[in-house]
């Protein structure tokens, strides 16, 4: 006779295979990253070591402190990085300098690597699917390159990079993007690459066709989403024109009396402070915080996500968790994705 931990341990995966195999059709989960899900998802940098740096250190990592020297910034580029760049973008006399320090900046975010292994980046997009969307205000290659190795393994959320990204280039009619050195397949023009550094006091998101139009689907993304993780992003005091968009893309339909937000922080990371920070999202209080990837809605429910969240709210049950964490083979967690997507109706 089976003992009773087996038993439970059974009907778990009865029940969670009851979700797996009965996908629903769903409004989109949209996953807003910044700086801070990066470091969450390489802590120890990428493949070979190399670190990932925050706006506070990229002067002295990068080894461009020096260079803001000529306009008299070079503490203010430590203390604030985005004003010092911008105080030296609005400065004709500095043009040659600035050229230096995007090339610098891009060179370096270029030379990174995806680890073979599973990635959190690897996780997050095989757990959404084509009807889900993520929004990145990071420069680094790593969302990119996830997506690209994982593209024919199921159906892959849409991905906007709405600070650009660098691997990312784009013709100046505004088609599909590619990769950089690339040509676009509707005009045949070379890409070229998206620009990464905007100055604060004018953040133009309309002169580059493709930053114009991720804006405009990530925006139309938003309005129709049923969830909203926010991951790593501390919407910063630049930022403050994205997002007062992405909160007016947010209500543009709804008044979000019954959907649910998620911050994924780092931990630590004082509940009070960030429900403060987002409460403008959230006119109920309908938001969780997880101090890390593996505890998200996304995680626990890879690719059902919206599914498990709506039945807890009309029928008040949880629906059984089946988590990916314990896979750290890629081919694995693809093997594993494969089996879960295979139910999903072709969109």
């Amino acid at each position: 006779m089976l003992g009773k931990p087996f038993q439970v341990k059974a009907m778990a995966i009865i029940r969670a295979r009851t979700t797996i195999e009965n996908p629903e059709e769903s409004r989109p989960h949209v996953v807003v990253i910044g700086a801070g899900a990066s470091l969450q998802a390489f802590p120890n940098g990428d493949a070979n070591g190399r670190r990932l740096p925050l706006m506070r250190d990229i002067a002295d990592m990068l080894g461009i402190r020096g260079r803001f020297g000529a306009a008299g910034l070079e503490n203010d580029c430590v203390e604030d990085f985005e004003r010092a760049y911008a105080r030296l973008a609005d400065d004709d006399r500095f043009s040659g300098i600035v050229i230096q320090i995007e090339q610098t900046i891009r060179d370096y975010f270029a030379s990174m690597q995806l680890p073979d292994e599973v990635t959190l980046y690897d996780r997050l997009v095989l757990s959404l699917r084509e009807a889900d969307g993520i929004v990145s205000f990071n420069w680094d290659p790593f969302l990119f390159d996830a997506w690209a190795r994982n593209r024919g393994i199921a159906s892959l959320p849409s991905i906007w990079f709405l600070h650009g990204s660098v691997r990312l280039a784009s013709c100046g009619r505004g088609h599909s993007p590619g990769p950089i050195g690339s040509v676009c397949t509707a005009c045949s023009e070379m890409r070229t690459p998206v620009p990464l550094l905007y100055p604060i006091a004018q953040k133009d998101y309309a002169t580059n066709p493709y930053i114009a139009g991720s804006w405009t689907e990530a925006r139309r993304a938003l309005s129709d989403a049923l969830t909203l993780t926010v991951f790593g992003y501390g919407a910063p005091v630049s930022d403050v024109e994205a997002v007062n968009a992405l909160r007016d893309s947010w209500f543009a339909r709804s008044d979000r009396q019954a959907e649910h937000v998620e911050i994924i922080d780092r931990p630590g990371m004082d509940t009070d402070v960030l429900f403060e920070k987002w409460r403008k999202f959230v006119p109920t209080l309908h938001l969780q915080h997880n101090e890390d990837f593996g505890s998200s809605w996304i995680s626990l429910w890879p690719r059902r996500t919206n599914q498990a969240l709506r039945r807890a709210i009309t029928e008040g049950t949880i629906s059984e968790q089946f988590p990916l964490t314990d896979i750290t083979s890629l081919a694995e967690l693809q093997a594993r994705i494969r089996e879960i997507a295979a139910y999903e109706s072709p969109q």
